[in-house]
C-alpha cells in the first residue's frame, strides 16, 4: 500500500489488521497493568487505613481497661487501708483489756499487807 489511492491487496489489509491488533494488545495489556497498578495501591491504602483505625480502637480498649482496673485497685486500697485501720482499734481495745486485766490479777494474786 505504497499510494495512498492505489486499492489495498490482502496482504495490505492483512498487515494493518496484524498492526492495529499489536497496537490494541499493547494498549489493553498496559490499561490492565495500569489498572492492577491502581488496585493494589488502593488496596495496600485501604489495609493501611484499616490497620491504623485497628490499632486505635486496640489503644482505646486498652486505655478503658487499664482505668476499670485503676479504680478496682483504688476501691481495693481503700479496703485495705480501712481494715488495717480497724486492726489498730482492735489492737489498741485488746490492749486496754489485758492492761485492767493485769490490774485486777495483781489485786487478786498479790497478797494483803496484815492489818494492825
Amino acid at each position: 500500500m505504497e499510494n495512498g489511492n492505489a486499492p489495498a491487496t490482502k496482504q495490505d489489509i492483512v498487515d494493518a489488521v496484524g498492526t492495529s491488533e499489536k497496537r490494541l494488545r499493547t494498549e489493553v495489556r498496559e490499561t490492565i497493568h495500569a489498572s492492577e497498578d491502581r488496585l493494589r495501591t488502593e488496596m495496600r491504602e485501604t489495609i493501611h487505613a484499616s490497620e491504623e483505625r485497628l490499632i486505635e480502637k486496640m489503644r482505646d480498649m486498652q486505655t478503658e481497661l487499664l482505668n476499670v482496673f485503676y479504680g478496682l485497685i483504688e476501691s481495693n486500697r481503700q479496703r485495705l487501708v480501712e481494715t488495717e485501720s480497724e486492726t489498730v482499734h482492735l489492737k489498741n481495745r485488746l490492749s486496754t483489756i489485758e492492761d485492767r486485766l493485769l490490774v485486777l490479777e495483781r489485786k487478786v494474786l498479790t497478797p494483803k499487807p496484815p492489818e494492825a
